[in-house]
């Protein structure tokens, strides 16, 4: 069986978000990096730290989830996985351009298949 169309596309969109996620990174540690300069009234430097390493942290880790959603094998679960890795940007407003028309063509009987979830 021949890949979907819808395949390339859901790739891309991987790359995209792998590639948003080290901006992501980037900011976290412009943020570490500048905590003292940063200071303000509302925010000491150990906590504008703090949300620069979880900056960094929640980065890092979405960029290699992006990139190994990419190698996941054709089985039903990794269906599922990439499902869910198009279903949870929609909240955050500005992928759902993207996302929605993503999404229903990942419904479709002929992605479904190839994946091995004909019956469902």
């Amino acid at each position: 069986m021949s890949p979907p169309k819808v395949l390339a596309w859901y790739r891309a969109y991987c790359v995209f978000l792998a590639l948003a996620n080290v901006g992501l990174a980037l900011l976290g540690w412009w943020l570490y990096r500048d905590r003292e300069a940063l200071r303000s009234d509302v925010f000491e430097p150990e906590v504008i730290g703090q949300v620069g390493v979880l900056t960094i942290v929640t980065g890092v880790l979405f960029v290699i989830l992006n990139l190994v959603m990419i190698a996941l094998p054709r089985r039903s679960w990794a269906w599922v996985a990439h499902l869910i890795n198009i279903l949870v940007p929609i909240g955050l407003c500005c992928p759902i351009v993207v996302c929605l028309p993503l999404l229903i063509c990942w419904l479709k009987p002929e992605v479904k298949a190839y994946y091995g979830m004909a019956g469902f």
